[in-house]
């Protein structure tokens, strides 16, 4: 009796998101990245074996996914499917790698530069430390082309299975699920040289 009310609940749940993603799909998406990020984030400050959860830095990285990361998926996507329709083989790996040489330098770009200004702002900086705009370049050019190579490694076998076997309602969904692991590793990326001159000091 309970696993079948639990049944009827998760059943319930499934059918009120399949109904946001219907009706408010670009809000629907937001909310879950940046849920999705959170979760990454908490899990990469672990393993940076961390003994408490700096929640500044959480929020800025999940602001990001659900504030731009997810939008603009939304809708890069959208007009992706119009371009390219369907999802047999040669489709999906279309998509799969227009994705990664077209949106996903814009998406780590745009991560680099959103996630370093804004805590440049909001953390305190050592005396005589870089500013803001030297800070964002060094940040691009010690990390992007590296985040970019692994960015398309992972997301063209992933996205090559999620534009063939999902349907387009639900892509941002599947993809920000598998995501969690990706959210980790820019975190980890985002914040190693800081880890490592805190540690040196």
């Amino acid at each position: 009796m309970a696993a079948s009310r639990m049944v009827g609940r998760l059943s319930a749940a499934r059918l009120w998101y399949a109904r946001c993603l219907e009706t408010r799909p670009i809000t629907t998406n937001a909310l879950t990245s940046g849920t999705v990020m959170l979760l990454g984030d908490v899990a990469a400050q672990k393993l940076e074996g961390s003994d408490s959860i700096e929640w500044k830095r959480t929020a800025v990285l999940a602001s990001f996914n659900g504030g731009f990361g997810a939008p603009f998926f939304t809708l890069f996507w959208r007009a992706l499917e119009a371009r390219v329709p369907g999802q047999h083989l040669r489709a999906a790996v279309a998509k799969a790698v227009l994705t990664a040489v077209l949106a996903n330098p814009v998406m780590n770009g745009a991560f680099f530069t959103y996630s370093t200004a804004l805590e440049h702002a909001i953390f305190p900086q050592k005396p005589g430390g870089p500013g803001l705009l030297e800070a964002v370049e060094t940040k691009l050019r010690e990390k992007y082309l590296r985040t970019i190579a692994t960015s398309a490694s992972v997301w063209i076998p992933v996205n090559t299975a999620n534009f063939a076997l999902v349907a387009p309602q639900y892509r941002v969904l599947v993809s920000q699920g598998c995501a969690v692991v990706w959210s980790a590793y820019l975190s980890l990326v985002q914040h190693e040289a800081a880890k490592a001159d805190a540690i040196q000091h």
